[in-house]
């Protein structure tokens, strides 16, 4: 299921802003910190929330943007190549994906 032309710049423009929505790296919050045993509150770190390795204070989800654009990714092979069944998230913590 290949979408039209027209709508791919659209569609990537919207699946980009949710991504960055959902991690709040694009209106940065607050991180809890606990490497030093004890919970702090850090500045945001936009290498961290990319990769997935902070705990935010505000956003929807832990995973990060680069699994979040993997994930987009596998899910737009599956649709392109045909392949059937359905997509289901499971996880909890991290934001599971």
């Amino acid at each position: 299921m290949t979408m039209p032309t027209s709508n791919n710049t659209a569609a990537r423009r919207y699946l980009d802003l949710l991504r960055h929505a959902l991690c709040r790296d694009r209106f940065p919050d607050a991180r809890y910190d606990m490497s030093s045993g004890s919970l702090q509150l850090m500045p945001f770190d936009l290498a961290l929330r990319a990769q997935g390795r902070d705990l935010p204070l505000e956003a929807v989800t832990m995973v990060g943007t680069k699994r979040l654009e993997n994930l987009q990714n596998c899910c737009r092979s599956a649709l392109e190549e045909g392949i059937p069944g359905d997509f289901v998230e499971t996880g909890v913590w991290r934001g599971g994906c």
